[in-house]
């Protein structure tokens, strides 16, 4: 995929280490008017343009990394075990929102997850999501699937299953907001993870308080509505069902459960508690009040199977933007 088109000259290294750079030419004052001197010797005032923004889907061509085993060797992965053993003609799958924090946001995380390590005064060591082993900033996610494990049978089907499922949805773009920072244990591993716990906001400019921690049983919001369609797939396919309730034996869903893992840890911490609140007791800043500002963009879904992901969007103009589906 072309980003940015080049000239031949430009590609050519060697060539541009051989060529001497021309000289300046002297500007002669005595024989050239002065409006003309004026103008040759005055720098430009406009600024270089900027090369233009990656598109949305670059993300997606490098959301694999490398398989380094296909034998579960925890050694390799800081401690971790495979949640879906490797098995030939299987594919591991997940269903998800992406979110790329700006440069200022991942500076405020790094804070968060620094406050949450001191809270635990060395009785457990974190592990950030927030930066690979090179240290380049990582992408987070809200899950909307269980991690999942597709035959070479199924990819196609479900990939076709999801994405109707996902655009008949009639969920617009929406927006989600950060409100809680707790410990929470996997069902689905031996890791506890440090998680940031989002609800949607009908308004990115309504930042007066946090949203509250609770919400009815009959209130319906873009996140439940795509967990709703994501679990009717997985049911379909047989596959486990996300934050069902009652083991996914009744229709509810717990609303409260959307979060997003900012780092890791094998070792006991305690759950459910607030991590940090709205200030600290030893501190005067307030590390969860700039969070409590941002509103994270929702454009699309995720869907990962094997090493491709393919991005779903949801339709602009759909109802629910303005309530006419959901209830805020």
């Amino acid at each position: 995929m072309g980003l940015v088109d080049y000239s031949d000259s430009d590609s050519d290294p060697d060539q541009a280490l051989s060529e001497p750079e021309p000289k300046r030419r002297k500007s002669s004052t005595a024989s050239a008017p002065s409006r003309t001197s004026t103008t040759e010797t005055t720098p430009p005032t406009g600024r270089k343009p900027s090369l233009p923004p990656l598109p949305d889907h670059f993300h997606d061509l490098y959301a694999s990394t490398v398989r380094q085993s296909v034998v579960d060797d925890p050694s390799l992965h800081h401690g971790r075990k495979r949640l879906i053993p490797h098995v030939v003609g299987n594919w591991p799958s997940h269903v998800y929102i992406e979110w790329h924090p700006s440069a200022e946001e991942h500076r405020t995380l790094v804070s968060l997850i620094q406050h949450a390590q001191k809270k635990l005064r060395g009785e457990a060591t974190l592990t950030s999501l927030l930066t690979s082993d090179l240290g380049a900033p990582l992408p987070l996610h809200i899950s909307l699937s269980r991690p999942l494990a597709l035959t070479t049978a199924q990819k196609d089907r479900f990939l076709e299953a999801i994405t109707t499922g996902i655009r008949s949805s009639l969920v617009a773009p929406f927006y989600v907001k950060p409100h809680t920072l707790k410990f929470w244990k996997s069902p689905d591993s031996n890791r506890t993870f440090l998680v940031l716990y989002v609800h949607p906001c009908p308004d990115p400019q309504i930042f007066s308080s946090p949203p509250p921690t609770t919400t009815s049983k009959a209130q319906t919001t873009p996140l439940t509505t795509l967990l709703h369609r994501c679990n009717s797939t997985a049911r379909s396919f047989d596959l486990p069902l996300l934050y069902q309730k009652n083991g996914g034996s009744g229709p509810e869903t717990d609303e409260d459960a959307f979060h997003v893992s900012l780092a890791w840890t094998l070792d006991d911490v305690p759950e459910g508690e607030e991590v940090i609140g709205s200030r600290d007791e030893r501190d005067d800043k307030a590390p969860l009040d700039e969070v409590h500002g941002w509103a994270v963009a929702v454009a699309g879904v995720k869907v990962k199977i094997g090493n491709v992901v393919t991005h779903v969007g949801l339709e602009k103009g759909c109802a629910g933007g303005e309530g006419e589906i959901f209830s805020w």
